[in-house]
C-alpha cells in the first residue's frame, strides 16, 4: 500500500467551442483514498467516432456523460476520452483492492497525464502487453458484443462492411468462429489489413454486390455486419443479405 501523496499538478486536455480548440490545463491531483488508485498514463487512445462527434459539437450539449470518470454534460468546455492505459503508482490506504503499484491497467478515463480514480474501474492488463495495444480494450469489447449479437454459425457466409478499428476486430473474432468472411472497404490499406486479420476476400463497396452474389451462388450472405458508421452503407448491407438472414449495425 502506498503512502498518501501530497497534492500535485497533472496535465489534462480540455476542449473549447471557439474554433474547436484543444487546450492543455493543469489540475491539482489529490492522493488516493480508500479503494482508489493513482495512475500515471502511458498511452491514451482517440476514438475517431465518438470523440470527433463531441469535438465537432454534434452531441447534444445537455446529454449526460455516461463515463464513471466524468460528471456533467457534453457541453463545452469538456475534457473527454475513455481509453487510457497506464501504471498504478499509488494505492489508497485502507481500501480492499487487488491492484498494486506497478500494475498495468486500462481505465475509461479522459486524456490526462495522471489521475486518481476508483480501483474497481481499472482493468488489470497482462504485463507483457504493449500499452498501445491495451487502449483497444473498449473497442474489442464493442466488437465482441457485435459478434455475439450476430451469432454466426460454423461455415456461414458473413460480410463485414467497414474495416476501421472495430471492423478489423470484428473480422478477427469472426475468423476464430469458423465462418467465411468478405470484407467490404473502400481504402486499399484497410483491405490489405482485413486479409491479414482473417478475411477470405476484401473488396470495394462497388465490387461487393457482384462478388457476394458469386460467393453465395446468388443467395446472399447469412450475416451482414455494418461497421463503417456510414448511413449509406446500410442499403448495401440489406442488399447483401440473404432471405431470413441477419443484419447487425455496430454502435
Amino acid at each position: 500500500m502506498g503512502e498518501r501523496a501530497t497534492e500535485r499538478l497533472t496535465a489534462t486536455s480540455v476542449w473549447f467551442p471557439r474554433a474547436r480548440e484543444v487546450e492543455l490545463r493543469e489540475e491539482t491531483l489529490r492522493g488516493p483514498g480508500a479503494g482508489e488508485v493513482r495512475v500515471r498514463a502511458i498511452a491514451s487512445g482517440l476514438s475517431h467516432g465518438t470523440e470527433m462527434l463531441v469535438f465537432r459539437g454534434e452531441v447534444p450539449p445537455d446529454l449526460a456523460l455516461d463515463l464513471p470518470t466524468l460528471a456533467g454534460s457534453y457541453g463545452f468546455p469538456i475534457k473527454f476520452g475513455y481509453a487510457s492505459v497506464g501504471r498504478v503508482v499509488e494505492v489508497g490506504a485502507g481500501g480492499a483492492t487487488d491492484l498494486a503499484p506497478g500494475d498495468l491497467v486500462f481505465v475509461p478515463h479522459p486524456h490526462q497525464q495522471e489521475y486518481v480514480m476508483s480501483a474497481s474501474a481499472a482493468v488489470r492488463l497482462p504485463q507483457r502487453l504493449p500499452p498501445e495495444l491495451g487502449v483497444f480494450l473498449a473497442n474489442c469489447e464493442t466488437a465482441l458484443n457485435v459478434v455475439l449479437d450476430a451469432h454466426p454459425r460454423l461455415g456461414e457466409e458473413v460480410v463485414v462492411i467497414g474495416q476501421g478499428v472495430v471492423g478489423l476486430l470484428v473480422t478477427q473474432l469472426l475468423q476464430r468462429a469458423g465462418v467465411s468472411i468478405t470484407a467490404v472497404e473502400p481504402i486499399a490499406l484497410r483491405r490489405e489489413l482485413a486479409l491479414r486479420c482473417g478475411a477470405d476476400e476484401a473488396v470495394t463497396p462497388e465490387a461487393a454486390p457482384a462478388r457476394i452474389a458469386t460467393r453465395t451462388n446468388g443467395r446472399g450472405a447469412d450475416v451482414v455486419i455494418e461497421a463503417s458508421g456510414n448511413a449509406s452503407a446500410l442499403q448495401l448491407a440489406i442488399d447483401a443479405a440473404a432471405f431470413q438472414s441477419s443484419v447487425v449495425v455496430c454502435s
